[in-house]
């Protein structure tokens, strides 16, 4: 796939990556009626209750303009990013995907160097390049970055130590936000229990080392969770 700048694109810069509404409900209806005053009355809205922030956009017809379908999202969402409520948000264009009819364009976001695990922004397009649509899962939140970080190293050890694993990874460094508000920057690290049959990744606090949640990395292996060295019941 071919991206033409702005690969990455930084809508604001801020003290956080959201800015949270002081009030969920009051800004919903806020949201709701900005987005239909910009967009036309039949946009369909529909609010995330906990977040306080726009899931989806339904029934747009925004012409766009820019070199390919990466560089029109990108400007679509540059353009409009007070109204979308983006401000502070930084996106980086991650892929393409083809649709029967246009293409949907996909977004993660990220605190400076760091990407945020799991949430993204999507914005499709018809055939002739109108946006009809965006889906999010980006929330509020504010990340303190703590003076010291264990390293790569630690964090395999980390995992070593809690799980029954053959081997690890490239750590690799994230932000995890599990709930809105709520933000931490931690160590990825792939692993596996059985070689080229069951993998893992693990999520390592980077701060102290926590081991904060596991998910398998793939949909069709034996094993669905990570076993656990037993002196580490």
């Amino acid at each position: 796939m071919k991206i033409f700048a702005p690969l990455l694109l930084t809508l604001a810069l801020g003290g956080s990556a959201l800015a949270a509404p002081a009030d969920p409900s009051a800004a919903g209806g806020n949201t709701v009626s900005r987005l239909r005053g910009a967009f036309g009355a039949n946009v369909r809205v529909l609010m995330d209750d906990v977040s306080g922030q726009p899931r989806s956009v339904r029934g747009l017809a925004i012409a766009t303009h820019g070199l390919d379908s990466a560089d029109r999202a990108s400007r679509f969402l540059a353009e409009r990013k007070t109204v979308l409520g983006l401000e502070h948000a930084e996106l980086a264009v991650v892929r393409t995907e083809k649709l029967p009819v246009g293409e949907v364009v996909r977004f993660a976001q990220r605190v400076g160097d760091l990407e945020v695990e799991g949430r993204t922004l999507a914005v499709k397009l018809d055939a002739a390049g109108r946006v009809t649509g965006i889906n999010s899962d980006l929330v509020p939140f504010d990340l303190q970055r703590p003076k010291a970080l264990i390293d790569a190293a630690q964090a395999q050890a980390a995992v070593h130590a809690r799980f029954a694993v053959a081997a690890t990874g490239t750590p690799r460094q994230v932000v995890l936000v599990p709930a809105p508000g709520l933000a931490r920057i931690a160590w990825r690290v792939p692993t596996a229990v059985i070689p080229l049959a069951a993998h893992f990744d693990v999520w390592v606090d980077a701060e102290t080392g926590d081991i904060l949640r596991s998910s398998a990395s793939g949909k069709d292996q034996p094993m669905r969770t990570l076993p656990v060295k037993e002196t580490s019941r």
